[in-house]
């Protein structure tokens, strides 16, 4: 029994130094390949990873749907004028006319994270061009692939969401800071441009309905006067 253990044992301390030895005879190729796939690695991740910032503006719109005492005021004089209801803030912005407005106005076609045809190819993808495409190049896509990209892209990084105190917040994401706040500050500015230019179009809607009626009013008058007169 003794005899057949001492053997089982040495065999197996034969078989662990042969693989060592064979390890050890090929610590080249080992250490090579080991670092190819470590260097190639470190390679890929700075190539396709890129940094997310996001930018946050907070502002506040007038609720028109509070009317305040003069309105409640008018209503005396202006019964079926109907008081304009608080827009929705998100199908606003996310809307493709303002949305396109803003990518006009900050020529965000021109930047490589919105328009996709601008941005490099890396990694895989440059390789699957070179080797697959039949001649190297690929079809432009329109103007209308361009926006409808950018439009997409846009409505992926912008969203809106109200703070406790009824507050709106509108969050911009983007590999730069400054162009993030940038964007971010362009949306508060027009959707507070837009609302203020309802607010002057409703305010001449009734200041011109006042004056029909008190032109009516005073039509009115003059006849009854002339009425009364005609029996005095």
């Amino acid at each position: 029994m003794d005899n057949s253990s001492e053997s089982a044992t040495g065999s197996t301390d034969l078989k662990l130094r042969e693989v060592i030895a064979l390890l050890w005879s090929r610590w080249l190729f080992i250490g090579s390949v080991t670092s190819a796939f470590a260097l190639f690695s470190v390679y890929y991740a700075l190539n396709n990873t890129t940094s997310i910032f996001e930018s946050q503006a907070v502002f506040s719109v007038p609720d028109d749907s509070q009317p305040s005492l003069a309105n409640v005021a008018l209503s005396r004089f202006v019964p079926d004028f109907a008081q304009p209801s608080s827009n929705n803030l998100h199908d606003k912005v996310s809307g493709r006319d303002f949305v396109l407005e803003v990518v006009n106005e900050l020529a965000l076609e021109k930047d490589p994270f919105f328009n996709g045809s601008l941005r490099p190819l890396k990694g895989l993808a440059r390789l699957q061009q070179q080797f697959f495409s039949n001649d190297g190049s690929t079809v432009p896509p329109s103007q209308f692939e361009i926006l409808d990209g950018v439009v997409n892209v846009f409505r992926a990084n912008v969203s809106v969401s109200d703070t406790l105190h009824g507050a709106s917040v509108i969050t911009v994401a983007h590999e730069n800071p400054k162009t993030a706040s940038k964007i971010a500050n362009e949306i508060v500015v027009r959707i507070l441009e837009d609302n203020r230019n309802k607010q002057i179009e409703s305010n001449q809607e009734r200041v011109e309905y006042l004056r029909n009626e008190l032109r009516f009013a005073r039509e009115e008058l003059y006849e009854a006067v002339s009425s009364i007169q005609e029996f005095a």
